[in-house]
């Protein structure tokens, strides 16, 4: 309906019925669970990336980052003096809208004196099929998704460890699918949301290569660069993504890739878990 559409996308003048369920649930959580509650990190494609938005706006000091994809928000909440603090990494397609509500956020920023790292680049894959093809040529991760990036790939890099608050990436030739394909395989965008602590604060994330054999177990305080369930998925070699697919990534030595990577968790209670 579009009074939905409309509360999700950020008009209106409180948090929409919608997202307060969402909310409820994380609250209920948080009485079951011991939650880190200053490493919640918001993301949604389409009318989840217009969720998101409108949940940075209507709680700016609840989410630690937000990685909206494929959507916009409501920009005149940059134009007053309630500025959404919350870090925000967002990817849009060059032929979604004309790439419209990515600049038009980016721009809100900007015209606020709210510094952006603008980030261009050509897309390569637009299929599962074509991101496991280039995977399996060999082709880096970093090489895949920031093809012909300006400014550098390692540039971007070096922007993320030190701290990047607004990074807006704009994937030429890409669709409105397409820009969900690409965010989700994004080397950098776990490792920057991951360093993001709310109320603006930054922690360091050590990613490393997995090169252990699979019969080896791998040490609980290891995760999967993204998630998995323990050390019996890494036995059987199942990687899982932040979609919840289950990726093969062996090489023909029974190694997982070097693409593969995986985060240090710290103990609890450790501000770097």
């Amino acid at each position: 309906p579009g009074s939905t559409w409309g509360g999700m996308m950020g008009y209106g003048t409180s948090l929409s019925p919608e997202c307060k369920a969402v909310v409820e649930a994380i609250e209920d959580l948080k009485k079951q669970y011991s939650l880190d509650t200053n490493r919640f990190i918001i993301g949604g494609f389409s009318l989840g990336g217009a969720g998101t938005y409108h949940m940075i706006k209507f709680l700016p000091n609840y989410w630690a980052a937000a990685c909206p994809v494929g959507a916009g928000g409501d920009s005149l909440q940059f134009d007053n003096a309630s500025i959404i603090p919350t870090p925000i990494w967002h990817h849009q397609g060059s032929n979604d809208g004309s790439g419209g509500p990515l600049i038009r956020m980016a721009n809100a920023l900007v015209r606020n004196h709210y510094p952006v790292l603008r980030i261009t680049c050509d897309m390569v894959v637009n299929s599962p099929a074509g991101w496991q093809n280039e995977i399996n040529k060999g082709t880096k991760p970093q090489d895949i998704i920031f093809k012909n990036a300006k400014p550098s790939y390692d540039s971007i890099s070096k922007a993320v460890d030190a701290g990047e608050k607004y990074i807006f990436q704009m994937i030429t030739g890409a669709t409105h699918e397409d820009s969900r394909l690409n965010a989700n395989h994004n080397p950098l965008l776990a490792k920057w949301a991951f360093s993001k602590v709310k109320g603006g604060g930054t922690v360091n994330v050590s990613l490393v290569p997995v090169s252990s054999k699979l019969s080896e177990t791998m040490p609980v305080r290891y995760g999967t660069f993204l998630t998995f369930t323990g050390p019996v998925d890494l036995s059987t070699g199942r990687i899982f993504t932040l979609l919840g697919r289950t990726c093969q990534l062996r090489n023909a030595g029974g190694n997982f890739g070097p693409q593969t990577m995986v985060m240090r968790r710290m103990p609890v209670g450790n501000s770097g878990r």
